[in-house]
């Protein structure tokens, strides 16, 4: 295992940015109201990780549920179409950090019918 010193702190040359990765059990497009589990998949061993969701079309909102939250590495998420119309098309965006960086996807959509 190599050291290299940076600002007189000692690092862990060997430690890698992470590559921000997931899972979500959906399937495709979900009816309005639907929880959907998120997994984090990213490799490098991430230490903490931030969850971005939007709504990229139509009208909707969403919450997290379970007890997690934007930081969790493993969200619940309650997504709503609220237009009645089209589907809500939400995205989301991982990014997850550890000592050495951050990386982030993205974004996946998921369509929300009402």
């Amino acid at each position: 295992m190599g050291f290299h010193w940076q600002f007189g702190v000692v690092q862990d040359a060997s430690l890698s940015a992470p590559v921000a990765s997931f899972n979500e059990n959906s399937g495709g497009p979900v009816s309005s109201g639907t929880t959907v589990t998120f997994t984090d998949t990213s490799t490098n061993s991430p230490t903490s990780w931030s969850w971005n969701v939007s709504v990229a079309s139509g009208s909707g909102s969403y919450s997290y549920a379970g007890g997690t939250n934007s930081g969790s590495q493993n969200p619940q998420i309650t997504l709503t179409n609220s237009g009645g119309g089209p589907p809500a098309i939400f995205q989301f965006v991982l990014t997850a950090t550890n000592a050495a960086g951050s990386n982030a996807t993205g974004p996946t959509d998921i369509p929300v019918h009402p």
